[in-house]
């Protein structure tokens, strides 16, 4: 008996999507530290209005976000800090 075309190509999909997943979860890791400063970023700016809004000012927030942007920077490289420093 032969191998029918559906068979062959369900194989050939398989083979494609084991080559795939290993760099598809290497590709996420890099997302994942490349988004983690600016959403650290981003809490941190929201915490501190909210903390505004409620009347628990903090002297000097710039120290605050300061550290967000250096932790951004140390974790996702220099694209994220970039990001980091926008919105803040």
């Amino acid at each position: 008996m032969t191998q029918s075309s559906i068979t062959h190509g369900t194989d050939s999909l398989r083979s494609l999507a084991g080559a795939t997943f290993p760099r598809a979860a290497t590709d996420w890791g890099r997302a994942g530290a490349g988004v983690r400063g600016p959403l650290l970023t981003v809490a941190v700016a929201v915490t501190l209005d909210v903390l505004a809004r409620h009347s628990v000012v903090l002297i000097y927030p710039f120290p605050v976000l300061l550290l967000t942007v250096v932790c951004a920077a140390y974790w996702g490289g220099l694209w994220p800090a970039l990001v980091s420093v926008v919105v803040t």
